[in-house]
């Protein structure tokens, strides 16, 4: 919002007081938040109070260099607000901090007394909305018994004519009046109140990606974060927090109410955490940070699929790795009979964790057991019993005496059908495949099969992801997974078949790299000599890394 239209549209000539005005707002260029704290400002003042903007804004003396500059009002409000507001920093004598914060040079009296002057209005137009003119109150007539009398019944009166289409206000609602009263609502006790808050906050948190202003920012609402979590209960206890008020009897009650107001909010905390400027404040969020280990051990699928949603979103930001944390992913992909789009989202996060908490992975005590399930999964078809599919009931028994890529059978029909290489001498791409190099996104004649007997294509590059940076630490990583009985030829696997993308057999071609900067691991390249060799002459996109990693394994470690 311009200064200009402020001003009713009128093109002039910019006085002194109007150039600090525009001083003020490039400062908050930038600051979504402090902008929308200048734009309420601003119209506070056109609408109460226009002669402040006729005002020359206060100069104070700067702190490092004592220059004299104009006072930075939305600073000054933001400082005070984050203590509480102009009363309580009154009251425990506060000002002297906020000018030391604000390195200004003035004399805390004199700054109370330019705040109470420029700002407590507005503060109380915000926190308390908006008032009536005192003077319009005490002078309004009353109406007297007999007038009531007379007036035409109310049964009578007609019902106002709707002209358009009524629409939410999303800006108007995201201001900050309206964000404390959705706090206090939260922790009311009315059901028809938190329903209200819920609703709203259900509107304001999807957000728009044309409409950057309207994004709810949990940094500007103190406090809302821990509503939320309050009004999380699981019907398996009687409460999740020691400090989560009385409901409603009927909520309490019912198992299914608790679990659907669990579900609402979880779901205003997902698209809450899909803002970045969210994601550190729910990142060490220690109610959340607690309660969520809880909540995904529940077995109630949409909660647990928010959960994983929200930890996906925020685990970039984490800043100190709870065991629990830790823990529950690193069971969540050994468990044999988890569900494929959990194991997913947990290889997802542990990538994520890899960045900073790599140590703290590789000594934990199921590592060993992740390693070789990552190592498993490397090159694991849907129909493969490694994990239970989505849409499936039950659990199947897993087999761990066959093979994962050997598919044996009474029957040739119940084989799934393989890529040949590019080099075997009776490929055709005329027949029932279409593709003649790894650049190519390719098509067999299983594509008309359903989905699950096709090769796992997501879980197969997300594992080749979590090896990647697993190789990338140390020469003894290295070792530890060159030496597994199945990491060098699953590897081998994915580059010498054309299943799948070409990025996949790049990135497992990027794990055979690290592992060959280990001079200890070049007996554990010899079993694939050959196939490396009719890679690197048969596949021009590949050919380069396979080239480096013949020449780090057979040149440089066999000397």
């Amino acid at each position: 919002m311009s200064l200009a239209s402020h001003a009713g549209g009128k093109v002039a000539t910019a006085t002194p007081q109007q150039k600090q005005w525009v001083e003020l707002q490039l400062l908050c260029r930038g600051n979504v938040g402090k902008t929308r704290v200048l734009q309420s400002l601003l119209a506070y003042y056109q609408k109460i109070a226009p002669h402040m903007q006729q005002l020359a804004l206060p100069t104070v003396p700067d702190l490092t260099l004592s220059i004299p500059r104009s006072i930075d009002l939305v600073q000054l409000y933001e400082e005070v607000v984050e203590k509480s507001g102009y009363e309580f920093a009154c009251e425990k004598q506060l000002w002297a901090g906020i000018a030391q914060t604000m390195k200004l040079k003035i004399q805390p009296a004199k700054l109370q007394a330019l705040y109470a002057l420029w700002l407590k209005g507005f503060e109380e137009h915000q926190v308390f909305g908006k008032k009536r003119n005192a003077s319009v109150a005490f002078t309004e007539p009353i109406a007297t018994h007999a007038e009531i009398q007379l007036t035409t019944s109310i049964r009578q009166t007609p019902l106002p004519v709707v002209t358009k289409r009524l629409k939410t206000h999303r800006q108007q609602l995201s201001d900050l009046g309206t964000m404390h009263r959705l706090v206090l609502a939260l922790d009311s006790t009315l059901e028809d109140h938190i329903e209200w808050a819920l609703n709203q906050l259900t509107v304001l948190s999807y957000g728009s990606t044309k409409e950057n202003d309207c994004d709810l920012l949990l940094a500007h609402v103190p406090g809302l974060m821990d509503a939320l979590m309050r009004q999380i209960s699981l019907p398996t206890q009687s409460t999740l927090l020691a400090n989560v008020p009385e409901t409603a009897s009927a909520l309490q009650a019912q198992p299914d109410m608790r679990l659907e107001r669990a579900c609402r909010v979880l779901n205003i905390i997902r698209n809450l955490s899909m803002i970045a400027d969210n994601e550190a404040a729910i990142a060490s969020h220690e109610i959340f940070l607690n309660l969520a280990p809880q909540l995904l051990s529940t077995s109630h699928d949409e909660i647990i699929d928010l959960l994983w949603d929200i930890v996906c979103q925020v685990s970039k930001q984490t800043k100190q790795l709870q065991n629990e944390w830790l823990n529950f992913v690193m069971e969540a992909l050994v468990d044999p009979k988890q569900k494929r789009s959990v194991v997913l989202r947990a290889a997802e996060v542990l990538c994520l964790w890899m960045k900073s908490f790599c140590g703290r992975i590789m000594q934990h005590g199921r590592f060993h057991a992740v390693l070789t399930r990552v190592i498993e999964c490397c090159s694991r078809n849907r129909q493969d019993t490694l994990m239970v599919e989505d849409e499936e009931p039950t659990y199947p028994e897993l087999d761990d005496e066959d093979d994962d890529d050997d598919h044996i059978g009474a029957d040739e029909e119940d084989e799934v059908p393989s890529w040949p290489a590019p080099w075997e001498a009776n490929y055709s791409s005329s027949a029932t495949e279409i593709g003649a190099s790894m650049g190519i996104v390719f098509a067999s004649k299983g594509d008309g099969e359903p989905e699950f007997k096709k090769i796992d294509q997501e879980i197969r590059d997300r594992m080749l992801q979590v090896l990647f940076h697993l190789s990338e630490q140390n020469d003894w990583m290295r070792l530890t997974i060159a030496k597994h009985p199945d990491a060098i030829r699953r590897l081998a696997n994915v580059i010498t078949t054309c299943k799948g993308r070409a990025e996949s057999a790049r990135l497992a071609s990027g794990v055979l790299a690290n592992l060959s900067l280990a001079p200890v691991t070049f007996m554990y390249f010899l079993p694939i000599e050959r196939e490396l060799a009719l890679v690197a002459l048969s596949d021009a996109s590949l050919a380069g890394m396979v080239t480096t990693i013949m020449a780090n394994v057979f040149g440089i470690n066999s000397i």
